[in-house]
């Protein structure tokens, strides 16, 4: 596919130019056609502008989910700026410690998207051609606590609007909803890819984006064809015994941002003849990096790269592994700038070797005979419980197979393994269930696999993301829960 450098906005502009009058974008029953979406953000950057807003500045968006925070977006693009969007939950300290770690001018902010300026610090960006700029950082948990900020540029977004309309029928007229956060980058596949391909977005409110009845009503009352979850949302959505009906009313049900199990997979498909597809990408590689058609898929795998994209295993030695298991590496046109302010982590995580420039994923996989690929695990999930290493996954999906829970995650604390299910059969007596859960490991798994406890929850925990929370499932176990 050929590359196209230009502004992200340049793309939705082009379509806003054929189809003026087509609607683009509805929210809280108000609806903007892309002519009037257009001229909002040309209002606002002009806004933006005299504001003193210039090409690669850094603009901080702190928003609820609205028409306000994508037009923000969008006037920050315009004018070549860098956004950086912020969890309107984030404590105040760390809202005040993102905005100084990027070096923020502007902020924008409060139920008018009030644009502040910031203290002027000296812009330590370098200014390329257009393509080149950043477009947007986002900033995501760093293992040692500190969010660290990934670096996109335009031109890597702009091969995503391209790469994915080659793998999903994205046409005109077509509704999909949003329910990410800005903050997830999975929010551009939900915004700017299907506005560049003449779509309807369909957003909803965070009270709405946080129900299972609420995403459902939309997608009935909205006429939705299509929506993108993680499989901790989708489990968390399918668990709401409702919820399951109005899926036979979709074309296209996208799946990614965590591992898809079988089980879930098989889940979804007895409630809908969508076409279902897993997604695969980390932030650092521009949302999505593989996409696989998983509709009739006997086994779940992450398929094979979009376009301008490579990916290979390699053992920790840089060796190329066929059909072995190793760590996946990405390399292309999607992979980020590095991270913001962390040369040293950058060095580290994005590395060259075979005469290319890789990213390295931290996750285990391997490639199969029909080039597409699997992925199996993290190579920070395996843990070490009495001498024996443990993959945490396994005994997730042991536990999934005994057909008596319908989520499952499992962590390790203070050298145990504990989970924590979501019983299949919530009316079923708890201790009952517990007996026949621990019976079912026991047959599957050797001792010093089993967990030590297991916590029986009405739900697993997600992120505002959709993933799971294992911090919040520490904070069970500390708590003695």
């Amino acid at each position: 596919m050929e590359i196209e450098d230009k502004n992200i906005t340049a793309f939705i502009g082009e379509t806003a130019k054929k189809m003026p009058d087509k609607p683009a974008v509805t929210f809280e029953s108000r609806s903007l056609t892309y002519s009037e979406l257009m001229d909002r953000v040309e209002r606002l950057a002009d806004k933006l502008r005299m504001l003193g807003v210039q090409n690669q500045d850094i603009v901080a968006i702190l928003l609820e989910q609205s028409l306000d925070l994508l037009v923000s977006i969008l006037a920050v693009l315009t004018l070549g700026g860098i956004y950086v969007p912020i969890d309107l939950r984030n404590p105040p300290e760390r809202v005040q410690s993102i905005l100084k770690d990027a070096n923020a001018k502007f902020l924008i902010r409060g139920k008018h998207a009030t644009v502040e300026s910031l203290e002027l610090h000296e812009s330590q960006v370098h200014v390329q051609s257009t393509p080149h700029n950043l477009a947007y950082i986002i900033y995501t948990s760093g293992s040692t606590g500190k969010p660290k900020g990934v670096m996109i540029e335009h031109r890597s977004v702009g091969n995503l609007i391209r790469a994915m309309a080659e793998k999903l029928d994205l046409h005109p007229g077509k509704k999909i909803l949003v329910v990410s956060p800005p903050t997830f980058d999975i929010y551009l596949m939900e915004t700017i890819v299907p506005l560049s391909h003449g779509m309807e977005i369909v957003i909803a409110n965070d009270k709405q984006s946080q129900s299972p009845r609420g995403i459902r009503d939309l997608i009935v009352n909205d006429g939705i064809d299509m929506v993108q979850m993680t499989p901790s949302r989708w489990v968390w959505f399918l668990n709401d015994r409702n919820s399951s009906q109005c899926l036979n009313r979709l074309t296209d049900i996208l799946i990614g941002g965590e591992p898809l199990r079988l089980s879930l997979l098989q889940r979804i498909k007895s409630s809908t003849e969508a076409r279902i597809y897993n997604l695969y990408g980390p932030t650092e590689a521009t949302v999505w990096t593989a996409i696989a058609d998983v509709t009739d898929a006997a086994c779940v795998t992450i398929g094979v790269p979009i376009a301008n994209t490579s990916m290979c295993v390699m053992d920790p030695a840089g060796n190329l592994l066929e059909e072995e298991v190793g760590e996946l590496h990405l390399s292309g046109i999607g992979l980020a700038r590095g991270y913001w302010n962390d040369p040293e982590l950058t060095k580290n995580s994005f590395i060259e070797s075979h005469e290319r420039r890789y990213f390295k994923t931290g996750d285990l996989a391997k490639k199969r005979k029909d080039g597409s690929f699997e992925v199996l695990g993290r190579t920070d999930e395996q843990v070490k419980i009495r001498g024996h290493r443990v993959e945490l996954r396994e005994v997730e999906n042991v536990l999934i197979e005994s057909n008596l829970v319908s989520a499952a995650t499992v962590i390790c604390f203070s050298e145990r393994l504990i989970a924590f299910i979501v019983p299949d059969y919530p009316a079923r007596e708890e201790q009952e269930t517990l007996n026949d859960i621990f019976g079912f490991l026991k047959s599957k798994l050797p001792d010093y696999m089993i967990p030590s406890s297991i916590v029986i929850l009405a739900d697993i925990p997600i992120t505002a993301n959709g993933k799971t929370d294992k911090k919040a499932l520490l904070t069970i176990v500390s708590k003695g829960k």
